[in-house]
């Protein structure tokens, strides 16, 4: 058996700051259906930000990474230090 993965090349900042052209309207939309369907699983995302989302070398899908401040819902959240900025 084998996996295979999409190749995520880039951030969501280095997208912008590249000045390549790409659908706004689809990146937040594929962004708020990352997080929803984590709400939906009971996960609460703590930390998002443009650097924790990735993109894919046609910019037409965005990932959200960076899973380590995850918290199941109603859990005491356990602090943890953060990025500067």
């Amino acid at each position: 058996m084998r996996l295979a993965f999409d190749a995520y090349h880039q951030t969501l900042p280095d997208l912008v700051h590249s000045r390549r052209p790409f659908d706004a309207d689809v990146a937040l939309a594929s962004i708020e259906a990352g997080i929803d369907h984590l709400y939906s699983l009971g996960i609460i995302r703590c930390d998002i930000k443009p650097q924790n989302v990735l993109v894919n070398e046609s910019a037409t899908s965005f990932l959200i990474v960076d899973v380590d401040s995850c918290h199941r819902k109603g859990k005491i959240l356990d602090l943890k230090w953060g990025a500067k900025g």
